[in-house]
Formats: C-alpha cells, sequence, structure tokens
C-alpha cells in the first residue's frame, strides 16, 4: 500500500515540509496553493511535489485546504522552481 505525501513551499527561508493530503481529497494537487498548519496558525503554500511510498508518517500534519480548482504552476514549473532554488543557494519558498 503506498501512501501519500506533498511536499509543499512556503514564502519563508525554510525548505520545503511534507504535509498529510487534505481528508478525502485524490486529487493532483501539484502546482496548486493549500493551505496548511503553521505554528498554531494557518499558511498558505506550493504543493511542489507529490510524493508516493511504502513509509505511513503518522507524524505529519493534515493540510487543511485546497485553494485553487487549477494549478498556478504547471509540473514543469514546479521542478524548474526547486531547480532555481538549489542554483542560488536559497528555498524554493522565496526563489
Amino acid at each position: 500500500m503506498t501512501h501519500t505525501r506533498w511536499r509543499v513551499v512556503v514564502p519563508l527561508p525554510i525548505p520545503a515540509y511534507d504535509f498529510k493530503p487534505v481528508h478525502g481529497d485524490h486529487g493532483d494537487a501539484l502546482g496548486r496553493r493549500v493551505l496548511v498548519p503553521w505554528q498554531g496558525g494557518a499558511r498558505v503554500g506550493l504543493v511542489v511535489e507529490i510524493v508516493d511510498d511504502a513509509r505511513d508518517d503518522l507524524n505529519l500534519k493534515d493540510a487543511i485546504a485546497l485553494l485553487d480548482t487549477d494549478p498556478i504552476l504547471e509540473p514543469d514549473g514546479c521542478a524548474a522552481l526547486s531547480e532555481i532554488a538549489k542554483a542560488c543557494f536559497c528555498f524554493a519558498g522565496i526563489a
């Protein structure tokens, strides 16, 4: 059995964090904005990668809600964002 995690960047100088998908959502969230729990509140982030693996990490928090019906960034754009951040020695959330 595989489990899905969303890798989310927020507009802060920190690496991407993994979250469980919004409860009941099985659609493709790549490139869409998402509301995630953040330090006692909520923060808007961007799903830049969807990871499927056998590991079920029960410590991950659930994303709260998807904010877009369509992606604001195409899959190639998500990959490019990560590559640009690496090339610039910065984090994708502020690249």
